[in-house]
């Protein structure tokens, strides 16, 4: 079993569950994140979206045009945004096997 995202949370909870299991696994640190560099998406996501009074989307052949201009909309922007990613993530996990869920971090 491997983690790569490197969360407190994998040794903490993972860690001892496995070892009583006698289960191999591996640990995976983002190294920007071990030095205090590292940057969320979704932290990213909601900065751009409190500067921009829309957001415009592009992808699978469709358009997308958010308004962001008031905090419901820009609420209603990030929210979409965000479970469209969470949504493909799971997707992609699903076709390669992987068992990724959303940490919510």
């Amino acid at each position: 079993m491997t983690f790569d995202d490197g969360y407190r949370d994998n040794v903490e909870q993972a860690w001892p569950v496995l070892k009583a299991a006698h289960a191999p696994w591996s640990l995976f640190v983002t190294t920007d994140f071990a030095d205090g560099r590292g940057r969320l998406w979704w932290l990213e996501l909601e900065e751009a979206i409190t500067r921009l009074d829309r957001v415009v989307l592009r992808g699978h052949g469709a358009l997308r045009d958010l308004p962001s201009r008031t905090v419901v909309e820009k609420r209603a922007s990030f929210e979409a945004i965000y479970s469209t990613c969470r949504r493909a993530r799971g997707a992609i996990a699903g076709r390669d096997g992987g068992s990724r869920g959303a940490s919510g971090r």
